[in-house]
């Protein structure tokens, strides 16, 4: 066979040989299943007190968990009462009864990478005795696209028993100006507050009775507490 045949004849089946291979790698391109890649966040635990003694802080700790296939960008998580409560400032008071003691919405400032999770603590108090449900939302505004949507939400019921009058508890065991505290007299319920650079600590009095002294933060005042 001519020497200009035989290569016509090896360059033909080298073609040949790479088509069926493009042809097969193409077809397992086309069966590969599509993945979502999308998040999922969804509230794992909820630790919170099942009663306590009314005008006391209740605290409740939640651990959300990213069980999709794609991190979730950073996200709002809020505590709230029901039937519609959503305080526009900590210190807002819900009918005249209870009171969020610390932040009612936190910002999971971080990414969540599929299997991790972020664990935020909140806390309220209800003076009146009586059972009250509070609800957990993560992504409160709907920012993360995730695979499912409706298991953001999570309910807590608390039982906000009688205590006996002219008795005074304080969270934060008295004047601690880096602690925010939450406190009640049995018939008041205050907890520290800033104004500019100085702060409102409420205590305990001689009496059993809720009182206040004025502190200057020389650092600054942030969310009931002086800086340290």
């Amino acid at each position: 066979m001519p020497m200009h045949v035989k290569t016509l004849v090896l360059f033909a089946l080298l073609l040949s040989i790479s088509q069926g291979v493009f042809a097969e790698e193409t077809e397992a391109t086309a069966q590969a299943p599509e993945q979502n890649g999308l998040p999922d966040l969804f509230i794992e635990t909820v630790k919170a007190p099942v009663k306590v003694a009314a005008g006391n802080e209740a605290v409740i700790t939640a651990r959300i968990k990213n069980s999709g296939s794609a991190s979730a960008t950073p996200f709002y998580t809020y505590l709230y009462a029901l039937p519609g409560f959503f305080a526009p400032s900590e210190e807002s008071v819900w009918k005249n009864n209870c009171a969020i003691t610390r932040r009612q919405g936190h910002f999971v400032n971080k990414t969540i990478q599929p299997g991790e999770s972020a664990e935020i603590t909140f806390g309220v108090s209800c003076k009146k005795p009586g059972s009250k449900t509070f609800l957990l939302k993560a992504d409160f505004f709907n920012k993360v696209k995730e695979d499912g949507e409706k298991n953001n939400i999570e309910k807590v019921a608390i039982e906000f028993e009688s205590r006996p009058e002219g008795s005074c508890t304080d969270s934060d065991g008295g004047v601690t100006p880096l602690e925010k505290g939450y406190l009640t007299d049995g018939t008041k319920t205050a907890g520290d507050v800033c104004y500019g650079k100085f702060l409102r600590e409420y205590y305990c009095n001689k009496n059993s009775k809720l009182a206040y002294q004025v502190v200057k933060c020389e650092k600054g005042c942030l969310d009931g507490a002086c800086q340290s």
